[in-house]
C-alpha cells in the first residue's frame, strides 16, 4: 500500500489557523487545476479538498465561516460538482466550525491522535477512485475505513 511505505510526518501544533483564508485558497487552487484539465482536454476526476485542524482557526466573523459554508455546499453538490469536500479534526477542534463547512459530507474526529489512519484514509480514497470507472460508487466514508475516524453528531 501506499502509506505503508511511507514515513509519517510529524505533526505540530501552534498559533492561530486561518481556517477560512486556507479553505479558501484551495478553492481557487482546485478551480484552477480545473480550468487546466478542461483547456487541455485532459480526462480527470472530481477532486477533494481535505482539511485537517487541530484546534481553534482565526476564523473572523461568523458571517465569514457561513458565506464559506453555503460557497463549499453550492460547489460540492449538484450532478457535476468542482469538488468533495472532507473536514477532520483532532479532539481540541472546533466542530462545530468544522459541522458548519462539512455540507455534503459528515466532520470527522481523528481520535486518539491517530494521523496514520487518516494518511490511509487519504491513500485508500486515492487508489480506490483513480481506478475506478466512470460512474462508480465509491465508499469513502472515512468511518468505515478506521475505528480512530469517527463520524461527529
Amino acid at each position: 500500500a501506499l502509506v505503508d511505505d511511507a514515513p509519517m510526518p510529524t505533526l505540530s501544533a501552534g498559533g492561530l489557523t486561518a481556517l477560512v483564508d486556507g479553505i479558501r485558497r484551495g478553492m481557487e487552487v482546485t478551480a484552477e487545476r480545473m480550468r487546466w484539465y478542461r483547456e487541455t482536454a485532459l480526462s480527470r476526476k472530481v477532486p477533494y479538498i481535505v482539511v485537517m485542524t487541530d484546534g481553534n482557526g482565526n476564523c473572523g466573523l461568523d458571517e465569514d465561516v457561513d458565506k464559506l459554508a453555503t460557497d463549499i455546499r453550492i460547489a460540492s453538490e449538484g450532478e457535476t460538482p468542482q469538488f468533495h469536500f472532507w473536514a477532520f479534526g483532532t479532539e481540541d477542534a472546533n466542530f462545530d466550525t468544522l459541522k458548519k463547512l462539512s455540507t455534503t459530507n459528515p466532520a470527522i474526529l481523528v481520535k486518539d491522535a491517530r494521523f496514520d489512519e487518516f494518511f490511509k484514509w487519504v491513500s485508500f480514497v486515492s487508489r480506490s477512485v483513480s481506478g475506478a470507472g466512470k460512474g462508480s460508487i465509491v465508499d469513502h466514508s472515512p468511518a468505515s475505513r478506521s475505528q480512530f475516524l469517527q463520524v461527529t453528531k
